[in-house]
């Protein structure tokens, strides 16, 4: 009786080493937790025309959070930039044959530490193509009707901004073509608020010996006007001139004595706060990952108007993947996160305008994070 207890004993024993022999190896594999295959990390630049044309070849100018720079060329709708650090990127848009208004912006960057995770940030850059010139008598002055950038989203978008030159504003003999080019914000703020479209204006420098008169639709509301929102035209120096508002919020009027480039400020309050949407994946066992997702959310039509954001790009739509490659005995999970943000668009006594949430940030601003799950057989 004692032996068969001590050979019962000696049995347990085996089967626990055997289980931990499981546990750690089938077949020579290592069952410890794998290291995953790398993710890719990236910003992916958006590149488009405001009115839908085709997009011409355009030059990429990045400088890099330590400082270094380097510039590409492409006329492909979307630039890669790979590999990427942590910090940020100043990326400027331009075009080499000048036909069209570019645009910087700042891009940060948080690329997480795990080299498994996909990290993808970006943001839209708008081309904007020049308006022709109209040619204006120096003596006798005219008017400049400034075409729509086409957005179609009222404002600007819908309704062209007119320009009064009095007689003998202009100097000297003659006369001078003016060219006049709305262009998107670049969703920057400044001393007097928030920064909405900015007029290029050609030739410059240019002054006037009399003031000339600018009418602009703004796309605001008769609540914004009645809860004393004010609003200034800003020359690139940080000099401003006052917007005189219309009853309903619709146009606003300005004078200006010089070129070039002005932007549309409200002194308004656009509260911002982040969030984050997530959806998570897991294979079986054994098998990789190959899902997709998506995320979207939209602007509302005041900030669509303020911002100039094309009709197209009103609403934000992100379409990705969660990819890995399958590995044996393991099951796979990815958690796809988009970065999305919300906004208050509030008067600067607190009234509501407008909000929204769950906006991504550009449409192709996520993160997927991998981990993996030791099983014990393929099927589950």
């Amino acid at each position: 009786m004692k032996l068969i207890r001590q050979s019962a004993f000696i049995t347990s024993i085996l089967a626990l080493i055997i289980f931990i022999a499981c546990k750690r190896t089938i077949g020579g594999i290592d069952r410890d937790t794998p290291p995953l295959p790398s993710g890719n990390q990236m910003i992916s630049l958006q590149v488009a025309t405001t009115d839908g044309s085709a997009l011409p070849t355009y030059t990429v100018l990045v400088t890099t959070p330590d400082g270094s720079t380097n510039s590409s060329t492409s006329g492909d709708p979307e630039f890669i930039i790979d590999p990427i650090i942590s910090g940020t990127y100043t990326i400027e848009v331009t075009t080499d044959a000048g036909g069209h208004i570019g645009q910087t912006k700042e891009i940060i960057a948080n690329v997480p530490a795990e080299p498994s995770d996909d990290y993808v940030t970006g943001a839209t850059f708008f081309l904007t193509t020049k308006n022709p010139a109209v040619t204006i008598d120096n003596a006798a002055g005219g008017t400049i009707n400034v075409p729509a950038m086409g957005t179609g989203a009222g404002g600007i978008g819908s309704l062209p901004t007119t320009i009064t030159i009095p007689p003998g504003a202009l100097p000297g003999n003659g006369s001078t073509a003016i060219s006049v080019t709305p262009t998107p914000s670049d969703g920057s703020t400044s001393n007097n608020g928030i920064k909405g479209v900015e007029f290029h204006f050609e030739p410059t420098p240019l002054q006037f010996t009399t003031p000339i008169t600018i009418e602009m639709p703004l796309g605001l509301s008769q609540t914004a006007v009645n809860s004393g929102a004010e609003v200034v035209f800003q020359y690139e120096d940080g000099e401003t001139e006052p917007v005189t508002l219309s009853s309903d919020g619709q146009m606003g009027t300005t004078q200006i004595s010089h070129f070039s480039t002005w932007t549309v400020v409200l002194d308004m309050n656009l509260i911002i706060t982040s969030n984050a949407r997530s959806q998570t994946f897991s294979s079986i066992c054994s098998e990789g990952l190959d899902e997709s997702f998506t995320f979207s959310g939209s602007y509302g039509p005041i900030v669509s108007n303020l911002l100039q954001i094309p009709t197209q790009y009103q609403t934000v739509i992100i379409n990705g993947t969660v990819v890995k490659e399958p590995i044996a005995y393991f099951r796979l999970s990815g958690t796809a996160t988009a970065f999305t943000f919300g906004y208050r668009l509030e008067t600067s006594n607190g009234n509501l305008l407008e909000q929204r949430n769950n906006i991504p940030l550009c449409s192709e601003c996520y993160t997927t994070t991998y981990s993996s799950t030791e099983c014990h057989d393929s099927g589950g």
